[in-house]
């Protein structure tokens, strides 16, 4: 039943392809004929009128022969491979989707790239540049799938000097010229796949054990109460409030002492990095409550 529900898909996908083609073949010739016949003084314009109607024409085509390709080869890949590798097929027909259509653009315009290079020094230095900037996004963002460093709902902790302090985020997507992420603060960033293959280093933070994503930050607590008798109460308060929300207990460590505060560094776990900031807020209000109480 499944199987014949994929074919009639299928079809339906290769029927909308066939029509999609004739009709915009019919435009295009409908076009001409309407310029030459009624207004020959922009006969001229047919020859442009014709290669941007032919580029039309394969852009649509190679885009539906793309959704084909995508419905058939990524839900296989996917069942037997496993979902990275699925989405490392997913990027590679991409390249292959845009590839042709830049392609055929060029040759359907008569333009030679390696002509256009060298025709001109200011004219090739800057094609040259625009065209090594995007080339390179697009191999990182496949480098980044291929060898599985990136993967959409990977959650990773992301170091890069050109993007300042580090950020926690959960991967979205990988595109051909950027990564898109989601921020604890539910931000979406898209961020150049040039810049993460190039700048940046990552540390995944969901373990495969449990399930969850950790992340740890400082608080700082003035030292004027015992340490040992502040962990207890934090403790105590912390797994009552958690336990409201089914989050779990954090672990918590006295790091150092400097001056006259106490720093403790708190390991958190989530599911979701939309949990993060609510579980910071909780543990911090439990510190604050429980150095109150100490100091009773």
């Amino acid at each position: 039943m499944e199987e014949n529900k994929n074919v009639g898909k299928y079809l339906t996908s290769l029927m909308l392809l066939v029509a999609s083609l004739l009709l915009i073949y019919i435009i295009n010739y409908g076009l001409k004929f309407f310029i030459s016949n009624y207004f020959p003084t922009y006969s001229s314009f047919i020859v442009i009128a014709s290669q941007i109607s032919t580029t039309i024409i394969i852009a649509v085509f190679c885009y539906l022969f793309y959704k084909i390709l995508l419905s058939i080869f990524v839900p296989y890949t996917i069942q037997t491979k496993g979902r990275e590798d699925g989405e490392i097929t997913k990027l590679v027909l991409r390249i292959l989707l845009f590839s042709a259509i830049i392609i055929a653009t060029l040759t359907i315009f008569g333009i030679s790239l390696s002509g256009a290079l060298a025709g001109g020094a200011v004219g090739g230095i800057v094609l040259g540049l625009a065209v090594q900037s995007v080339a390179t996004s697009i191999l990182s963002g496949f480098f980044l799938s291929s060898s599985k460093t990136l993967l959409p709902g990977d959650v990773v902790v992301l170091y890069s000097w050109m993007l300042g302090n580090s950020l926690l985020c959960k991967i979205t997507r990988v595109n051909l010229l950027y990564t898109e992420v989601l921020t604890q603060n539910g931000y979406s960033v898209r961020i150049s796949n040039s810049i993460l293959s190039n700048s940046s280093t990552f540390t995944h933070v969901h373990s495969k054990t449990n399930g969850l994503s950790s992340q740890t930050f400082p608080v700082t607590i003035n030292s004027d109460v015992p340490v040992d008798k502040l962990l207890r109460k934090t403790q105590v308060i912390l797994k009552g409030e958690l336990a409201k929300k089914n989050f779990k207990q954090p672990e918590i460590y006295f790091s150092s002492k400097t001056g006259g505060t106490n720093i403790f560094t708190v390991k958190i776990y989530f599911n979701e990095i939309d949990q993060v900031n609510d579980i910071q807020n909780i543990v911090n209000s439990c510190f604050d409550q429980a150095y109150w109480e100490s100091k009773k």
